[in-house]
């Protein structure tokens, strides 16, 4: 087998108002109850299973706030159309983590970081993205295998994640 190596394109954006967009985001998740997922799912606080209804007021927000970054993307990957089929929020408390996993019905995975105590951020299984920060947008490919270390601190970590499909690719 002869593995080619191709250069993938990971896109790191710093989103402009985050402080006031994480003051906003935190109010909104206070609301929700505190639920454990378990094992490979080890998340003290989410929305996941709601992640398919856009009507949810913070993810109206977001919509609005993110879409000047989500046509970034679309411009450097030459399409005319996102979907995003669902969003979602989780807290990580002390001792929690979320397993090795990828994101394989979509075509691409994008977190953003509201809390992040130390280096708490997203773990890649072949290579390493550094200085992720509070108020950073990752966007990957969907099949990167990656996960959400395990947080020794005594601080929460708190991250929106949403799926996206990028589609109708133009002529270069």
């Amino acid at each position: 087998m002869k593995i080619i190596n191709q250069n993938i394109q990971v896109f790191k954006q710093k989103i402009e108002n985050y402080k006031e967009i994480n003051e906003k985001l935190l109010n909104w998740f206070e609301e929700v109850p505190q639920k454990n997922f378990g094992t490979d799912y080890n998340v003290s606080k989410t929305d996941f299973k709601t992640s398919e209804d856009m009507n949810r007021p913070y993810v109206k927000y977001l919509f609005n706030e993110f879409t000047p970054y989500i046509n970034k993307i679309g411009e450097v990957l030459r399409t005319e159309k996102c979907a995003i089929p669902n969003l979602w929020f989780q807290q990580y408390l002390q001792n929690d983590s979320h397993s090795w996993h990828n994101h394989g019905e979509v075509n691409w995975v994008n977190i953003y970081f509201v809390e992040l105590p130390e280096t708490l951020g997203t773990e890649f299984l072949d290579f390493e993205i550094k200085d992720i920060q509070e108020g950073d947008l990752l966007t990957f490919p969907a099949q990167f295998i990656h996960r959400a270390p395990k947080n020794s601190t005594k601080h929460r970590k708190t991250i929106v994640s949403f799926n996206s499909n990028y589609t109708d690719y133009k002529e270069a």
